[in-house]
């Protein structure tokens, strides 16, 4: 099941030739393996068009699951804005940006296994988020949106080499802060061995590494790839990528999160050497003093000295006379140097320190000579020894840099659980059925109840092919209209809906909204054309009409519809529900079809419309505008307009 981009729907050549391009020969195979995991952080950090991306990550999830996308669904404007209300009411629950952009992948199917699939993973996401309170929730994103710490590379590494593979292959790999030299003789090599610290990478075919890894700051590493030369880059990517690492151990072990991607006593192993490496600074147990350091231990000698001299019974041109005798020729002096040598060797630096003092005269003073050596000689071992810890550190842990990649995409995969699981908590699984209509049972609309609107629920059903719905302005008939096609596309997205639906599954959905403003005959022409390419079209779909009658006169709209109908009706798979104040007109045009009614009763104190916004099954409901002039004539009393209306409108 390889993933090949030139199959993707909407990709042409130039378009493939540049993600190629982008991501390299060496390292397509390892994207295009990731599309076949359905993973995509690489695709992601590529800046594609997002056109693009949403495609290739359709494509991917289609061919690891089996199935295909119901793409001819989403054909009007207000279904396709409707879609993105809905994924963009789900994406904003998501912290991490992955996720946002995944999400295209539950674009709507009619395919019920991938349905089913989906469901699923809402249920579990729904368990999942139920199990935490308010403030562990609000833990864990924090977790989860750690931002991550740029580290800069410190080392100053010295790499040397002979050979043209090696040094092609290092220069591919290591960071621009490693100085990185190819010597031809090793006269050249001469010129670089001053340095405090030289790594030498060899293999069997290099020229020189035997005549120079007898050198004492030299280091001579067998080339098994540029982890193995600088290991300190190893560590270095590990300490980059900590925060994932450390978040999910914490989201393990604090918060019970199942993981099964990866052994748990790794990533404890990783993050605690990691915390080692920070806490000691790469070198656990190295003793490093400075000039400084003895320059003070110096003075505080000297005093120790001088101290001891005074409390003899000495007058004081003697005490000058030993202050500038040599120690070796004088017992007395010599006696005393041992003593004050004694008092400071129980402490480990303190003893360290006297190495670097000179005793020849009473009182010492710093050996200027053996702080350059010290320096050098620590500078050396200093080097070694975070060469050496760092490589301790990839011998355990480059066999798992796996580990990193998982850690992120176990992450994701709980940031997408825990917004699934808020998004749609509270809420129900919708029925697909093979036969029969759409029903509902006191449900609300997802994308209302996102926006903050607090709706009434519907309990409706359809019961043939063609509905038609009447009543009151403002009463919620389009509403209706939405709150059908938003429980299709939930349905078909794998999502839930806030209420009981059952529903069949449509391969197109069409939603013709009433026009605003003036109609020409352009709109009317492009009407009936639309109407004329899905009425002569073999498809399932679902048609909501909603006040056709605004693109022409009434006469006319009357008989359109009527005719539209009629047409509609001997074809198998269409099904209409149609928003009208023709009423009275298409009762006696289309006996076909079924006429609901939601109905205004009256005005309430707040001078709104008191509606049912169930429709009620068989009535033809009034549009009312008699209360709508009420509304206006008790809110402006004294507008005598007004009152002439309502008394006209019997009112």
């Amino acid at each position: 099941m390889a993933i090949e981009l030139g199959e993707i729907s909407g990709i042409g050549e130039k378009t493939v030739s540049k993600i190629v391009a982008e991501v390299g020969e060496e390292q397509l195979d390892d994207f295009l393996l990731g599309l076949e995991k359905c993973e995509f952080r690489f695709l992601f950090s590529l800046g594609l068009d997002s056109r693009v991306v949403n495609e290739i990550v359709k494509y991917s999830y289609a061919k690891k699951f089996g199935f295909s996308y119901s793409d001819g669904l989403v054909q009007s404007p207000v279904i396709a804005k409707l879609l993105n209300e809905i994924l963009g009411s789900v994406r904003k629950r998501f912290v991490l940006d992955a996720n946002c952009r995944k999400l295209i992948g539950f674009y709507p199917t009619a395919d019920l296994k991938e349905i089913g699939r989906r469901q699923d993973i809402v249920r579990r996401a729904v368990d999942f988020y139920s199990q935490y309170d308010v403030r562990r929730l609000k833990e864990m994103r924090t977790l989860l949106k750690a931002p991550v710490q740029k580290k800069v590379f410190k080392h100053e590494i010295v790499v040397l080499c002979d050979e043209i593979a090696v040094y092609e292959e290092l220069k591919e790999g290591l960071p621009k802060e490693v100085l990185l030299v190819r010597i031809a003789s090793l006269e050249e090599f001469s010129e670089y061995a001053g340095e405090e610290f030289i790594r030498y990478a060899y293999t069997s075919e290099s020229k020189f590494v035997s005549e120079v890894e007898c050198a004492e700051n030299v280091e001579v590493i067998k080339f098994k790839g540029v982890y193995s030369v600088v290991p300190e880059l190893l560590l270095y990517k590990y300490q980059c990528e900590a925060v994932f690492l450390e978040a999910t151990l914490v989201l393990i072990e604090e918060y019970g999160v199942s993981c099964d991607a990866f052994e748990r006593e790794v990533l404890s192993a990783i993050v605690a050497s990691l915390e080692e490496e920070i806490g000691s600074g790469s070198v656990s147990g190295a003793l490093v003093l400075t000039s400084n350091d003895v320059e003070e231990f110096c003075k505080k000698v000297e005093n120790a000295v001088e101290e001891k001299l005074s409390g003899m019974q000495i007058s004081g041109r003697e005490l000058l006379g030993l202050l500038k005798a040599d120690v070796s020729s004088h017992a007395l002096l010599s006696q005393v140097i041992n003593d004050v040598k004694k008092e400071f060797s129980s402490d480990a630096s303190e003893r360290e320190m006297l190495k670097y003092l000179d005793f020849s005269l009473a009182l010492p003073s710093v050996d200027a000579e053996r702080i350059l050596e010290m320096e050098k000689e620590q500078a050396l071992s200093l080097k070694r020894r975070t060469y050496l810890s760092s490589k301790d550190f990839a011998g355990r842990f480059f066999g798992k840099l796996g580990i990193i990649e998982s850690c992120k995409t176990f992450l994701e995969q709980v940031d997408f659980l825990l917004g699934l699981g808020e998004t749609f908590s509270g809420a129900l699984m919708p029925k697909i059925v093979s036969s029969g209509r759409f029903r509902c049972l006191e449900l609300k609309s997802f994308v209302m109840k996102e926006k903050g609107v607090d709706v009434q629920a519907i309990s409706y059903y359809l019961d043939r092919s063609q509905t038609i719905v009447t009543g009151a302005n403002s009463g919620g008939k389009t509403s209706l209209l939405h709150l059908i096609a938003e429980s299709q596309l939930l349905s078909m997205m794998g999502l839930y809906v806030f209420g009981e639906v059952e529903l069949p599954l449509y391969s197109e959905i069409h939603f013709f909204k009433k026009s605003n403003g003036t109609v020409g005959s352009g709109a009317f022409e492009t009407t009936l054309r639309s109407f004329a390419n899905i009425a002569t079209r073999e498809a399932q779909a679902l048609l909501l009409i909603d006040e056709i009658e605004s693109i022409t006169e009434p006469g006319a709209a009357g008989r359109l519809i009527a005719g539209t109908l009629e047409w509609l009706s001997s074809q198998a798979g269409k099904d209409v529900v149609l928003v009208s104040h023709l009423g009275d007109v298409l009762s006696e045009l289309c006996p076909q079809a079924r006429i609901d009614g939601i109905e205004a009763s009256h005005l309430g104190s707040d001078l709104e419309l008191v509606v049912d916004r169930n429709p009620k099954i068989g009535v033809i409901a009034k549009s009312t505008p008699q209360l709508i002039v009420e509304k206006l004539a008790r809110v402006e009393s004294g507008n005598e307009y007004f009152s002439f209306l309502l008394g006209r409108m019997g009112v």
